[in-house]
């Protein structure tokens, strides 16, 4: 937000005016200069005091806003805002500002009609259909927000924000190849910019351009080094080229770097499971179910590490629970039917694959020759 935007009369007012022998004029110079050095409070001390001296100057609410907004006191931004809405209608600047505090105060179609009013007045307002943009997306109105991001664009070719956003919606819309045009743009203006390689990597991911989608994430990690996500999805791309152990070395990076990550113990449970560290695997899914003990599928996973070592009591108990979690799950009964037949417990096996298809139809490719197998060993007994 820029802080400092007046008209001919605000300035002649300021000019003419001086206050304990100190010009207003250098009490303003003074708060620009705070704010723009992010010296917030003191920026709001002195716009005070100017308001103080003129209550109905326009401008310096809209600029005290902007402090109060900077440090995410929006009560008080949005009162600032709408006093210079109100000592001078039509004011696109401070529409756009009070826009952003509904936005923030999930206000959206006060928002909404702050941005169109904005842009009714000022027609080439970069700012607040990049903002409307926001709205439309949040509320999932992809062709709107898109429309908002290009007329952005259009007016500012060289507005990063824009494009990155635009690439949002695109890549949410499925129009993969259209979000990398976007995020490839954003890389250009803003190079050092991470979180454009990492958006423009999951647009790869979902292409199953793995190779670029690789690249991009170990960029996004070159510029951010603590970038949890980045190193998680390029684990879960080792993951998926059958590269295991470069896929636990990633996601041991996001438990190094978040302990309480859930999803990353998984990850690298399933890496282990892949490399047949059953024991590995074993302590990372058992940690998933000390974060989240009503995660049904890490049961079903611990069951099959349990399974592979012979421990079938446990794994029993861990596909029980799984049950429990997801009783009309078709997948649970399958995989008890796998342990009961591991037991050699052929009747119940048999009884748990026909509960498999019966709650999924799908199962019968899965579960039917399963099923075969252990009637076959029941009646050759």
């Amino acid at each position: 937000m820029k802080s400092y935007i007046y008209s001919i009369l605000t300035l002649f007012v300021l000019i003419c005016t001086t206050t304990c022998g100190q010009d207003v004029p250098d009490l303003l110079l003074q708060a620009n200069l705070a704010y723009d050095s992010a010296d917030y409070s003191g920026a709001l001390t002195l716009y005070s005091q100017i308001i103080n001296l003129h209550p109905n100057l326009p401008e310096v609410y809209n600029n005290r806003g902007n402090c109060y907004f900077q440090t995410n006191a929006f009560v008080r931004a949005l009162s600032d805002y709408s006093k210079a809405i109100e000592l001078r209608p039509g004011y696109p600047e401070a529409l756009n500002n009070r826009g952003q505090v509904y936005t923030i105060m999930d206000y959206t179609e006060e928002a909404i009609q702050d941005f169109t009013n904005a842009i009714a007045i000022k027609p080439n307002f970069a700012d607040a259909y990049n903002n409307r943009g926001n709205i439309y997306e949040r509320k999932k109105d992809f062709t709107n927000a898109i429309d908002d991001y290009s007329m952005s664009i259009s007016i500012k070719p060289d507005y990063w924000k824009a494009y990155n956003n635009r690439g949002n919606c695109y890549y949410l819309s499925a129009n993969y190849e259209n979000s990398i045009q976007d995020y490839t743009k954003v890389i250009e203006l803003k190079p050092n910019f991470a979180r454009a390689y990492y958006n423009r990597g999951r647009a790869y991911d979902q292409l199953k351009n793995y190779y670029y989608a690789m690249e991009d994430y170990s960029r996004a990690i070159e510029h951010d080094s603590l970038y949890i996500e980045a190193y998680n999805n390029r684990g879960s791309v080792y993951f998926d080229l059958k590269e295991y152990e470069a896929a636990v070395k990633d996601f041991s990076k996001v438990i190094s770097l978040d302990s309480i990550e859930a999803d990353a113990y998984v990850n690298r449970g399933n890496s282990y499971y892949s490399l047949k560290n059953y024991n590995s695997a074993i302590i990372d899914y058992t940690k998933v179910i000390e974060l989240k003990p009503e995660y049904p599928d890490v049961y079903n996973s611990r069951c099959y590490c349990y399974l592979v070592l012979k421990q079938y009591k446990k794994a029993l108990h861990d596909v029980n629970r799984y049950i429990t979690l997801s009783p009309n799950n078709a997948n649970t009964y399958d995989s008890r039917g796998d342990v009961y037949f591991a037991m050699k417990e052929y009747e119940k096996a048999a009884e748990d694959y026909k509960k498999a298809i019966s709650l999924d139809t799908k199962f019968k490719e899965i579960s039917g020759p399963k099923l075969r197998e252990a009637q076959s060993k029941i009646n050759n007994r």
